[in-house]
């Protein structure tokens, strides 16, 4: 998945509505975003997170294209490790440019523990979807980040903007 990152103001309108799904609607936003389950929603508008290519339509259903992590008020789309929906036969496939999950223990952990003072120049290499580089935005004054992958790279810019921090990574 490659997200278009022209439209800035509608990839910023993406994170009120997955907060909205995640508070309000958990099982179905985990449903959706962990199981890959077909969901509907008839009462909310979902329109920007199709926009954005987060999910699609399928008749009356959304299906997830990505795997959305809600993380300490952020939120990090990033590949599915491993999709449902991503078959040859009997088994399921992963890309050799899949853009790597984030591990449920190490990057929260170093995201969030990462010594970080304001005015730091931070590198955040093989950066992936970018979260150490999103947790590193909040305090350092600037952050690079990178990645061999240009698909990796693509995922950390879209999260970036997604939770408002483009201008410092």
């Amino acid at each position: 998945m490659y997200f278009d990152l022209t439209n800035k103001t509608l990839i910023k309108s993406c994170k009120s509505i997955l907060n909205r799904l995640y508070t309000q609607w958990k099982k179905d936003y985990i449903d959706l975003f962990f199981y890959e389950k077909d969901i509907v929603f008839d009462s909310f508008d979902l329109k920007p997170l199709v926009e954005t290519k987060i999910l699609k339509r399928i008749g009356n259903k959304y299906r997830a294209n990505v795997q959305v992590f809600p993380l300490s008020g952020k939120f990090i789309c990033t590949d599915f490790l491993i999709s449902i929906h991503k078959k040859k036969g009997n088994r399921i496939v992963r890309d050799r440019n899949d853009v790597w999950a984030i591990l449920p223990y190490e990057s929260p952990y170093i995201a969030k523990k990462a010594i970080v003072e304001k005015d730091d120049l931070v590198l955040d290499l093989a950066t992936g979807s970018g979260v150490i580089a999103l947790f590193s935005a909040e305090k350092a004054k600037k952050v690079i980040a990178t990645d061999i992958n240009p698909k990796a790279i693509n995922y950390a810019k879209f999260n970036a903007i997604l939770n408002g921090l483009e201008n410092k990574i």
